[in-house]
């Protein structure tokens, strides 16, 4: 993973990765950090995008994106369960959380929603890349 996402001969400082559901929980953050303790430390340039999502939404995404086995219910609640404990996490190693709501159904194509919430957001951030 760390070859996969830092490269040979990186600079930590101009690596620059959005990672779409990571982390889901407190020990996929934890052996993250471990493994690319060497390559990443978080900086006043870290972000990380918090989704407040409403259920109607999340289920609209789910729905175009099934993958079998997966099932909606089990997913949404796994992630109500980690949230908390997610954000608390990043927080206090020096992530910034940028929420981003998307609450009706027809912000289920998150993407757009997503690259709307940064782009308005980035010409207060082009002094910090």
């Amino acid at each position: 993973m760390k070859e996969r996402i830092f490269g040979v001969g990186a600079s930590p400082r101009a690596v620059r990765v959005l990672v779409d559901g990571f982390p889901r929980d407190l020990e996929r953050w934890q052996c993250f950090k471990e493994i690319a303790k060497d390559c990443f430390k978080p900086t006043e340039n870290t972000f990380s995008i918090l989704l407040d999502i409403n259920p109607t939404a999340a289920k609209i995404r789910w729905m175009q994106r099934a993958r079998p086995g997966d099932d909606f219910v089990e997913r949404i609640k796994e992630y109500l369960k980690n949230e908390d404990d997610v954000r608390t996490a990043l927080m206090e190693d020096g992530v910034q959380g940028l929420e981003v709501r998307v609450g009706a159904p027809e912000d289920s194509n998150l993407m757009q929603v997503v690259v709307s919430f940064l782009a308005e957001r980035m010409d207060a951030w082009a002094d910090k890349f």
